[in-house]
């Protein structure tokens, strides 16, 4: 409304500044031009950057220190290996031996159900347990660990991911320990709940490991997290059964007293999140300066970098599906396999045994070895219908006649199994921050779980009717994992970018150019879009402005209204703010004038507006 001319932003601050003497922070470079590079960093030796626990709430940047392997390299390669591994974020001592930590606690909660696998029918056939109360002991470990998913998360939420972990040691070593005292047969099925309870746990070692690595290494750990859990399942069935021989329940003690011993140990040196901790800082902070609780809350929903509910839900739906999906099949294929091996070719306990233990081996090379490597080149939806559609072959493999082609088929769908687990987990990190990790990789996990229940009954059910037809669920579940994948990605890619470009919210202009060097565009959430839409709406209607009619005259005014600001150094964007500060004081003080004078006449608004 002045007819005062507007100044150039640029013109504010006298010339225009050298930008190349405006210190940047150095840009990481795309792990996808160099994929080999993350990989050869996992191998290498590397100095601690800092000397105490609480770097763990530090940007996990340490120094590294190159010290083999580069005489198979010639001159070029290890100028340009050296350069890509000395940008990649690396994890420090301290914190690989957490990470390590929890790989340990996870080994354990997986091993509890795994080492009594090939004891537990026997062992509770002391108590005369029918064959429909030896299944009782195994659905109810699943139903009470997919139960339990929502309470872990809330505690760990509450309380701290170090706190759970801790507590599902305590929680397997008295479950474990009870069933293996267990004097009766209800003694033995609510102990076997119990420790059902604490198996979802995993859940929370995933957000921990999220927490701690960088997004260009997550791939990797993940993949190593989930080869924690399928190295339980390759070793524990034949550590139990070879403890089987001193007695039934020696193999379920052996993982209590395990878990005992495992307490103190990560008690004592395994740190909180650091995500958890800063979460937990800038809460108290926010409480400290708004003087009450409910404007706390209020001003951290204001402020929060999350992408909210919005991101929340569709994390969990899309990689939740494709979850469960590929555990029907994987638990289809998994309960029925030795009915139909032994129908088929004829193989005893012992053959598929060795078969499936051959499995569970390529499967956790296609982990460590394999699944990094593609999703670095060709991303987690792509190796996620890849690894799908590997389940999918490897199931037409194993159902024909020949009994080579039947075993090259199994190694084919455990490898397709372990691929697809680890783009999934890794999918649904990404889409996930500091506020909602937990929650995300909770949800995921329960369709997981609830995969895991029934995939062995509708296996079940089918085989009654055909030995084959257990692993055309297997195909049918995969290729819908593989569609739900595809047909979702432009919406999880939209959730990621949004993830990407909120990491500046709630930071004040200082913190956005120290961290980033750079200015940092914000991004509203879908639904923060439509509150402030709707807030500008009522507020034009009540105060009595026409905007549905000159819906275009208003878009126009207000384009004017806030002109672009200078953002090219930090002194133009401050120079930026005073002028526009000054120039909306000046209007302010303006139009209170007019306004008091209008009002003192006729208690009305100036006809000028």
């Amino acid at each position: 409304s002045s007819s005062e001319p507007r100044p150039s932003l640029v013109a504010l601050s006298g010339t225009r500044p050298d930008m190349a003497a405006i210190p940047r922070a150095p840009t990481l470079p795309d792990i996808s031009e160099t994929p080999r590079a993350p990989v050869r960093t996992m191998t290498q030796r590397f100095r601690l950057s800092t000397d105490t626990m609480g770097a763990m709430t530090t940007p996990l940047l340490g120094t590294v220190d190159l010290v083999d392997d580069q005489d198979m390299l010639s001159p070029e390669e290890q100028v340009a290996d050296i350069l890509a591994f000395q940008k990649v974020p690396q994890l420090t001592h301290a914190e690989l031996y957490s990470v390590f930590l929890v790989y340990t606690v996870n080994f354990m909660d997986s091993l509890g159900s795994n080492i009594s696998l090939p004891s537990m029918p026997f062992y509770a056939k002391l108590f005369n347990a029918s064959t429909q109360q030896i299944g009782y002991l195994f659905s109810g470990f699943a139903i009470a660990t997919t139960l339990a998913l929502p309470l872990l998360s809330m505690l760990s939420d509450k309380y701290g991911r170090r706190v759970v972990m801790i507590a599902s040691l305590v929680g397997t070593a008295l479950g474990s320990l009870a069933q293996g005292w267990a004097t009766s047969y209800s003694m033995l099925l609510a102990a076997r709940i119990f420790s059902g309870i604490w198996a979802g746990v995993s859940s929370v070692c995933q957000v921990y490991v999220a927490d701690v690595v960088p997004a260009a290494l997550r791939p990797w750990y993940i993949s190593y997290l989930i080869t924690s859990s399928q190295a339980a399942l390759l070793f524990g069935p034949s550590i139990g059964a070879g403890l089987s021989v001193i007695g039934l329940n020696v193999p379920i003690l052996t993982t209590g007293v395990v878990s005992v011993f495992l307490v103190p140990v990560v008690w004592i040196y395994l740190p909180e999140s650091p995500e958890w901790l800063k979460r937990q800082y800038e809460n108290a902070v926010s409480m400290q300066s708004s003087g009450s609780v409910i404007a706390s809350q209020v001003r951290i929903q204001r402020s929060s970098p999350c992408t909210g509910w919005w991101g929340t839900k569709w994390a969990i739906a899309i990689y939740g599906i494709a979850n469960f999906s590929g555990m029907v099949a994987q638990s289809a294929f998994a309960s029925m396999y030795a009915v139909f091996a032994s129908e088929t070719f004829g193989l005893d306990s012992l053959h598929v045994g060795f078969i499936l233990t051959l499995g569970a081996i390529a499967s956790v090379a296609a982990n460590i070895w394999l699944s990094p490597f593609l999703q670095k080149t060709f991303g987690d939806v792509a190796c996620g219908v890849g690894g799908s559609l590997l389940v999918l072959l490897g199931a037409i493999l194993i159902v024909m006649p020949d009994k080579q082609v039947s075993l090259l088929g199994v190694l084919v769908l455990f490898q397709g199994c372990a691929i697809n687990n680890s783009a999934v987990s890794c999918g649904a990190a990404d889409l996930t921050d500091g506020q909602n990790r937990s929650t995300v990789m909770t949800g995921v996990r329960m369709f997981k779980a609830l995969g895991a229940v029934l995939g062995p009954s509708l296996a079940g059910e089918v085989a009654a009717h055909d030995v084959k037809l257990p692993f055309a669920v297997v195909g049918v579940f995969s290729v819908f994992g593989a569609i739900v994948q595809l047909a979702t990605r432009p919406m999880a890619l939209e959730v990621k970018k949004l993830v990407e470009a909120r990491k500046a919210v709630a930071k004040s202009n200082k913190e956005v150019w120290k961290e980033y060097g750079q200015w940092q565009a914000e991004y509203g959430t879908p639904d923060e879009i439509r509150d402030l839409g709707e807030f500008m709406a009522d507020l034009l209607t009540k105060r009595n402005y026409r905007w549905v009619t000159y819906n275009y005259e208003l878009k126009e005014l207000l384009k004017e209204f806030f002109p672009a600001l200078s953002v090219e150094s930090p002194d133009q964007m401050a120079e930026s703010y005073r002028w526009i500060k000054a120039r909306a004081d000046s209007m302010y003080v303006r139009a209170s004038e007019r306004g008091s004078q209008n009002y003192q006449k006729n208690d009305a608004p100036p006809t000028s507006v």
